[in-house]
């Protein structure tokens, strides 16, 4: 058998090496000030390093987005190059690769890399990595996090320190593990552990962190592929069919009294030609920062800030997602389907992406129903036929409108029975809990309609940036026709005017006349409109929702 010291003594860092990654942070309040609260930070990037005889030359490239239960939402791409001194690891250049208020204090040269340690040391010996002293405590560890399944160097840093920044000032405890493979002592994975205890504003408080770092890709290492469409489908049932297995099996399929029997394979192709965007690639996606990186003007005439939003609520309520993406990084199509309302979502101005996407929902009962921006025209008429037009409303914020604080209030975290409740009442036995619980925890503002101690309305907005986008609205049918409605549109305006927003949008149905009048008296004009259109030419009597 080999030795480690043998290995050691001939390994090191290749002349050039990459990997991809995706970072994940959380942060949980547990009591006081911070009983409640919770944000998220998700990121992709790419690392490349370069060797020379006495540095290492790094370049780091990531997207990275986040959010919080304050309705804060914020996202960036940075480009990150620095410079590493091979004998010493640490940085020379004017900045380190990593966005870290903390670390921006240190100077770069008191600093150690995390990228890579060498691989001939032994167990027990100090190994700094960025500003903490660590020690390796395994050489054939196996990473906790992440899908590399290789021996593993373990280096464990663990001590107490001090935070004083946006959070407030507290004293925490932390544990940081890193992996690193074996031959060349490049990064495999990180798993960090924080407990934090102090306070904000004077105002006790107490919250945990917790972050994860997993390689994707990686030139020194074999890194699994991701999990294939199947998985990524977590919204369909092992029985959904799709179009082309129907089409193969001799079913004839009705679009605007066109019917026609498929010759051709049953799978969908996930390359297409002959587009208005030349080759046009179709994937399942898992996760919002798939959309990273890529132009995504041309996806959609009304919703462009919402897209990776879209994307992320599907995911996280466990529906799935598909995205259209030309040769040249443009984002073409973008199509979900909301198990709990039986609806799809497809934002594509090209038909016959469109179709595809349409395809990959499977049929659904009496047929797939979908929102769409545009009605898609094929070579012999349009491919779908429309069941509704919903109109797209839109206003800027320019104030904090008075609303009835005594009847309309913040919604609690004991408001969820009957919020449950109402929106059973309204649509049938659909499960809203779980979708509920999503928005929730995403920090979407929201409210209850109170009477007599009972919650008889509810309504959300979603927040990106300073764009904000109306949400679900309901007032129980026994309450209406006494303003409600108004007061909760108020209530939500004031909300993200004070959140920082600056346009609004919402989306109603044209037989909605109710909603589409109050809306229109607080200052919301016609921008658009939306077709719920269908692959069946008759339509099953039930209420579209809108989420």
């Amino acid at each position: 058998m080999i030795g480690w010291a043998w290995l050691a003594a001939r390994a090191e860092m290749p002349v050039t090496a990459e990997f991809e990654y995706r970072y994940s942070e959380s942060v949980t309040g547990r009591s006081g000030e911070y009983e409640g609260y919770a944000d998220r930070t998700d990121a992709t990037g790419t690392y490349h390093l370069s060797r020379t005889a006495d540095t290492v030359a790094v370049t780091a490239r990531y997207h990275w987005r986040y959010w919080s239960s304050e309705g804060k939402r914020e996202s960036g791409d940075e480009d990150r190059p620095t410079t590493v001194d091979r004998a010493t690891r640490r940085y020379t250049g004017a900045a380190i690769d990593l966005d870290d208020e903390a670390l921006a204090r240190v100077p770069p040269g008191e600093l150690s890399t995390w990228l890579w340690i060498p691989p001939g040391t032994e167990v027990g010996a100090a190994v700094p990595i960025l500003d903490m002293s660590c020690v390796l405590r395994e050489r054939s560890a196996s990473p906790a996090v992440g899908s590399v399944h290789v021996p593993a160097l373990l280096v464990v840093c663990e001590g107490d320190d001090e935070r004083h920044d946006d959070y407030g000032d507290f004293r925490f405890h932390y544990v940081d593990r890193y992996w690193f493979e074996p031959t060349t002592g490049l990064f495999l994975a990180e798993e960090y552990e924080e407990r934090d205890d102090g306070s904000l504003e004077g105002r006790a408080g107490r919250f945990d962190v917790s972050a994860t770092v997993t390689l994707t890709r990686a030139s020194y290492v074999d890194v699994p592929p991701p999990p294939d469409v199947g998985a990524a489908c977590l919204g369909c049932t092992a029985g959904t069919l799709g179009f082309g297995m129907l089409v193969s099996m001799g079913l004839v399929v009705g679009f605007g009294g066109l019917a026609w029997l498929a010759r051709r394979s049953t799978a969908l192709p996930d390359q297409l030609t002959g587009t208005t965007f030349g080759e046009v690639s179709v994937t399942a996606v898992a996760d919002g920062l798939a959309l990273a990186g890529l132009d995504t003007t041309a996806c959609s005439q009304h919703f462009q800030p919402f897209l990776e939003d879209f994307v992320q609520r599907s995911i996280e309520a466990r529906d799935p997602v598909w995205i259209a993406t030309s040769a040249d990084r443009k984002l073409v199509g973008l199509a979900f389907w909301d198990e709990t309302a039986r609806i799809g979502t497809v934002l594509c101005p090209d038909a016959k992406v469109a179709l595809n996407l349409v395809k990959r929902f499977g049929q659904k009962g009496a047929g797939v129903e979908f929102f769409s921006e545009q009605r898609h025209q094929g070579p012999l008429g349009p491919q779908f036929n429309v069941h509704e037009t919903w109109t797209v409303l839109g206003r800027d914020l320019d104030g904090e409108p008075a609303y009835d604080t005594n009847t309309i209030r913040r919604y609690r975290a004991e408001d969820r029975d009957a919020v449950v409740a109402l929106l059973r009442k309204e649509w049938g036995d659909a499960s809203f809990a779980s979708w509920l619980d999503v928005q929730i925890a995403r920090g979407d503002p929201a409210f209850v309609a109170v009477v007599d101690g009972a919650v008889v309305g509810f309504a959300l907005a979603a927040v990106v940036g300073t764009r904000a986008r109306f949400q679900l609205s309901l007032v129980d049918r026994e309450h209406r026709d006494r303003g409600l409605g108004g007061e909760l549109v108020r209530a939500r305006l004031t909300a993200l005017f004070r959140l920082g927003v600056e346009h609004v949008i919402a989306e109603v149905a044209t037989w909605n006349v109710a909603s589409l009048h109050v809306l229109r008296e607080h200052g919301f004009t016609d921008v658009g409109e939306l077709l719920v259109q269908s692959t069946s030419r008759t339509r099953a009597r039930r209420n579209v929702i809108r989420r």
